[in-house]
């Protein structure tokens, strides 16, 4: 450890950079795939399941990828992977003006974009080595930032879109990843503490280089699949990502069929966006001072509630207190995700437990959505799919006491004088 330590402690920096490296990620390919839709349906002459197809392909591959990537961090170090596929996600966007011509290569173009996304879940890796007691709170903060990229690039690609066209767009967001993320992450990132002679929370005590000692520490993949823990956290994810994805895409339609006008709806969307940057913040500062799953329970709890109300209240007011609800589980899950991984199986093969579940993740929020407009189409109603994700996310709520106490849990005690300084 080094003698003198910085007045503020370098892993808060990891999470700024981390931040810069998802900017222009998730927020181009998935937040703005709406705002670049219509364009590429009048481009390429296609129905809208064409097009959707291509998205449909992004989100495949990407959660295919998932446990590789996890895999590949754990073995050669986060930073070199995150470098790599930087790279290529900017190549690749910079290329569209003169590849992505036909619906085909469109596909093609979207597959390669979600192979190579440089998401929270490797960044997350990187914030989840640098912090301990305060781990919870620093990957809100990090999945904060990708939330503000949903809000701010989609307004900016509608602009680069109407003055340039769709192709520059993206060749403009793939300058911005070669040119601001990739400098920033090549000269900022470290894989943790121990790079720079520091401990994880800025810590100085004998508590916190025993927390140091937990790099090598954990259970080994093989280990962790073995576990029922991991069974239990990946059940509870996929039923109620696969509730709340459907809940909250099907939304504004469902408003939309209960009398709703097209600005009202909008306007309960724009209620989900609003929960999810609060439970993005307030779900890390919670699991950093109590036990992680019962604020688990209580967020799903929440989302859980409000699918009831939707399901029982066909109009009303009412109505954008569920959004709210919604939003609330959305936002805590990616946070949960990490942060329950690095508790119950340490940082050893910690990556690729988070890319499974991350993977998992992505794949029920896509069949979610899908069977809720399965069962709309059969019943000609909302009613059965809702009652349906109600009753799951309840059962995902059941699932998260089952997990038992931590195997890791953060250090006990005061932070050291550095760490408490930063605190005030």
């Amino acid at each position: 450890m080094s003698e003198s330590q910085p007045r503020v402690f370098y892993g808060w920096w990891i999470v700024l950079v981390s931040a810069v490296g998802v900017f222009f990620g998730p927020s181009v390919t998935v937040y703005s795939f709406a705002v670049f839709f219509p364009a590429l349906v009048q481009e390429f002459h296609a129905t809208r399941a064409a097009i959707s197809f291509g998205f449909t392909l992004h989100n495949i591959v990407g959660a295919l990828w998932l446990p590789v990537v996890g895999n590949l961090i754990d073995r050669f170090g986060a930073r070199r992977i995150l470098l790599s596929m930087t790279s290529v996600f900017a190549i690749v966007l910079l290329s569209a003006p003169w590849l992505v011509h036909t619906i085909w290569s469109f596909y093609i173009f979207y597959a390669v974009l979600g192979w190579m996304l440089p998401g929270p879940m490797g960044f997350g890796v990187v914030v989840a080595h640098w912090f301990d007691r305060r781990r919870g709170l620093s990957l809100g903060l990090l999945a904060l930032s990708v939330g503000i990229g949903a809000f701010v690039v989609p307004l900016l690609s509608r602009w680069l879109i109407a003055r340039f066209g769709w192709h520059a767009a993206y060749a403009i967001f793939g300058g911005a990843n070669l040119l601001i993320a990739l400098p920033v992450v090549f000269a900022f990132l470290r894989n943790n503490p121990a790079e720079l002679g520091l401990l994880p929370d800025g810590g100085t005590s004998a508590r916190d280089i025993s927390v140091a000692a937990q790099e090598t520490t954990g259970l080994s993949w093989a280990e962790v699949r073995h576990s029922s823990a991991f069974w239990v956290m990946i059940s509870a994810f996929v039923l109620a990502s696969a509730s709340l994805h459907a809940g909250i895409l099907h939304l504004p339609t469902l408003l939309m069929d209960r009398g709703f006008t097209a600005q009202r709806a909008a306007f309960g969307s724009s209620v989900v966006g609003v929960a999810v940057i609060v439970a993005r913040i307030s779900c890390g500062w919670l699991m950093d001072h109590l036990f992680a799953p019962r604020v688990g329970m209580l967020f799903y709890a929440c989302s859980a509630a409000g699918l009831f109300l939707l399901w029982m209240a066909p109009a009303g007011s009412s109505v954008f207190l569920a959004a709210f609800f919604l939003g609330l589980g959305i936002g805590a899950e990616v946070d949960m995700m990490a942060y329950l991984a690095s508790r119950y199986f340490g940082l050893r093969s910690f990556a690729t437990v988070y890319g499974y579940a991350f993977g998992a993740f992505m794949i029920a929020g896509a069949l979610g959505s899908l069977m809720m407009g399965a069962l709309f189409d059969h019943f000609h109603s909302y009613s059965a799919g809702l009652g349906a994700a109600a009753i799951a996310t309840t059962l995902a709520v059941a699932l998260l006491p089952l997990l038992g106490p931590y195997r890791f849990g953060p250090a006990k005690g005061p932070l050291g004088p550095r760490a408490a300084l930063m605190e005030a």
